[in-house]
């Protein structure tokens, strides 16, 4: 499998193949998933060991930032020794990150769609599926990540434990290890075998065996590297920049790729990698000569236009093969249309890619492909089949004849029969609506397999048609040669019988003086002429105020009676008088903007019965009471104790006593009391 190692990255399942490193890391991250700083049965430490006395020491979990760790080693699980000089501390930000895995980076970045190294970081850190894989196919990045530990002077052979010990950015220990117990069984990558190698041109192809996914010497196994050098060379060149996936339940493999030059013979090989960056011995070297073998490329664009007389003319790009010779014309008509005839004796010249054909028969459909021939002899695929059908160019008449009229929510159009050489095929009707105008371009009503002369159309796609619109209809008549008539316009006009949409809300506020503004936002409907503006009082009824141009979306209501409730409402009209319903509606209680003004001269006097309360009355006919207020102090929190009618200024507390203090407030109808009110204290008379 041929796949970029970013691509690789990013899969996961494939319906074909299970990628070998994404099984390898999902067990991996089952086995790894447990508590973090805890111990369980289930395994956290996965070490690979290689015959060069190193061992990769992986675990999956996530370092929080700015942490580091210790590593331990120890045979028996009880006596542990520290590997590590002092705490390894991972990347803690992008650019660390970024700097640590050095050449990696561009690809690594590429796998995660982020576009910053901080996003990269965050992304490959966290103990997901694609922070995993990534760890697990870049040793760097699980370097930079804190997953890894390599240990250069492992025991191999033997069963060892391995700790991961949670420092903080200090160094001290935070009580959290990671801990886990490996054989370090070396192992080496097989080599590829059965290696072969084809070739066209300089385009070679290899195939090679691998041994299954099973085999214990290459579990670890999860790419391949191919090689290639001129036979007679030293040194080998990389032939895969991208990633070669080792897949599950899978031993051939192939690659294809092109070398420098052809008639050559060149020298290949292939090597397993691990995904430590271990590779295996090479494969089989395979010595191949690269042979010119391919024909001409296919010929692209091939274009064909009738031209008068019953002919056809064929155009094409030259081709850009270096050595053509020619190219040679096939054709196909009628019911063969999978049998193509060479239809040119000479080949046609290669700087000249044109051909006229002249033996056409009228009223058929012909196939025409191209091949090229290059100077030995070498005939290239052909080219995609270019269509012609060579009419008799007859046009049937139009129709004289073209109604519509509205009748029961459909339009009905009625056309004569004209004549048509060659027979009639079908009638097509086109609509759009043409006021308001919401599309230049027509649709489809009828179009195949018509032939009446009437038709009933019950609107657009199913729905009504929309009323007060103006459609308009185009008829043309297809004859059974292709050709068309002109087209032959009508229209009709669909009655308004839908009232407009009322506006969606209206606000009264009251004003100045006796005075109501209203405010109403505008209708939906397209077609409204003016507002009808509506208040009900006590009668319980709307009465007509005004009726406004429909640009005008403000009304006041002047001299409007205080102290009564009234609801306000908008209705839209369109222009054949059709009212809206369900307008909106606002409640009002009319009342002067601003409270009575305070009294004054209160007096406050304690006789026989209690204290007498006394003001100036108020020279406002608003005013609809008085209510009293009493507090120990002058400044204090003053209680409601009693009210008066409008028309009287004294009342008596008979609780109250020399000393105490009171205050007199006016209330209009509205509800409305003074904002502020003398203080008056009770005295002895």
């Amino acid at each position: 499998m041929n796949i970029n190692r970013t691509t690789f990255m990013k899969l996961v399942i494939d319906q074909r193949s299970f990628l070998c490193i994404c099984f390898w890391t999902i067990i991996m991250a089952t086995s790894f998933l447990t508590s973090y700083g805890q111990t369980t049965p289930k395994k956290t430490i996965h070490a690979v060991a290689r015959k060069d006395g190193r061992a990769f020491v992986y675990h999956a979990q996530t370092i929080p930032l700015s942490h580091g760790f210790k590593v331990y080693r120890s045979l028996d699980g009880k006596n542990w020794k520290q590997l590590t000089k002092k705490p390894i501390y991972p990347a803690t930000n992008g650019y660390d990150f970024k700097q640590r895995i050095g050449n990696d980076y561009p690809e690594v970045q590429s796998m995660t769609d982020e576009q910053t190294p901080q996003g990269v970081f965050l992304r490959l850190r966290s103990e997901t599926t694609q922070g995993l894989l990534a760890s697990f196919t870049f040793p760097s990045v699980a370097k930079a990540v804190g997953r890894l530990y390599i240990d250069k002077n492992a025991p191999i052979g033997k069963t060892v434990y391995y700790r991961f010990q949670i420092v903080d950015d200090m160094g001290d220990t935070t009580g959290k290890k990671i801990e886990g117990k490996t054989l370090l069984d070396p192992v080496s990558p097989p080599s590829p075998t059965q290696l072969n190698v084809n070739n066209e041109d300089r385009k070679v192809t290899l195939l090679w065996h691998y041994v299954p996914h099973g085999t214990s010497q290459a579990q670890n196994v999860i790419r391949f590297q191919i090689f290639y050098r001129k036979n007679g060379q030293s040194a080998y060149t990389l032939a895969n920049p991208e990633f070669i996936a080792r897949t599950i339940n899978k031993t051939k493999y192939h690659y294809i790729f092109k070398v420098p030059d052809a008639g050559e013979r060149y020298d290949f090989m292939v090597r397993a990698v691990d995904f430590t960056g271990q590779t295996s011995p090479p494969s089989k070297v395979r010595t191949v000569k690269i042979k010119a073998n391919v024909p001409p490329s296919i010929v692209k664009g091939v274009k064909v236009r009738a031209t008068p007389h019953y002919t056809s003319q064929l155009t094409w790009p030259v081709s850009t093969d270096l050595d053509l010779d020619g190219y040679i014309v096939y054709r196909s008509s009628g019911v063969n249309r999978r049998k193509y005839t060479r239809i040119n004796d000479t080949l046609v010249p290669p700087l000249n890619p044109a051909f006229h054909d002249s033996s056409l028969t009228p009223g058929t459909k012909y196939r025409y492909k191209i091949s090229a021939v290059d100077t030995a002899g070498n005939i290239g695929p052909r080219s995609n089949p270019a269509h012609v059908f060579i009419g008799d160019y007859r046009k049937p008449d139009s129709v004289s004849t073209f109604s519509a009229n509205y009748r029961g929510k459909a339009v009905r159009l009625h056309w004569n029969r004209p004549k048509v050489p060659g027979n009639l095929n079908t009638y097509l009707l086109i609509r759009r609506k043409s006021k308001p105008q919401t599309a230049k371009a027509f649709t489809a009503v009828k179009s195949k397999n018509f032939t009446d002369t009437t038709f009933v159309d019950d609107g657009q796609k199913g729905n009504d048609f929309v009323d007060a619109a103006t459609y308009q209809y185009g008829i043309a008549v297809i004859a059974n040669n292709g050709q068309s008539s002109d087209t032959v316009y009508t229209s009709v006009r669909i009655p308004d019988q839908t009232p407009p949409k009322s506006p969606a809300f209206v606000k009264a506020n009251m004003r100045e003086g006796h005075r109501v503004s209203l405010r109403w936002n505008a209708s939906t409907s397209t077609d409204v002429t003016q507002y009808r503006i509506y208040r009900r009082g006590a009668e319980n009824s709307d009465s007509l105020l005004a009726e406004v141009n429909y640009g005008q979306r403000y009304f006041r209501d002047k001299q409007v009676p205080l102290a009564h409730e009234f609801i306000y409402s908008v209705r839209a009209v369109d222009s054949v008088g059709n009212v809206s319903k369900n307008p909106p509606r606002d409640t009002l209680m009319t009342r002067r903007l601003h409270p009575p003004a305070p009294v004054k001269n209160v007096q406050a006097v304690q006789m026989g019965e209690g204290v007498t309360i006394a003001w100036n009355a108020l020279n406002d006919d608003q005013v609809s009471k008085y209510q009293i207020y009493r507090s120990k102090i002058a400044t204090g929190i003053y209680k409601k104790i009693g009210k008066t009618q409008a028309d009287t200024t004294r009342w008596v507390d008979k609780k109250g006593k020399a000393g105490l203090w009171y205050k007199v407030f006016p209330v209009d109808a509205a509800g409305q009391e003074a904002r502020t009110a003398e203080a008056a204290q009770a005295i002895n008379k």
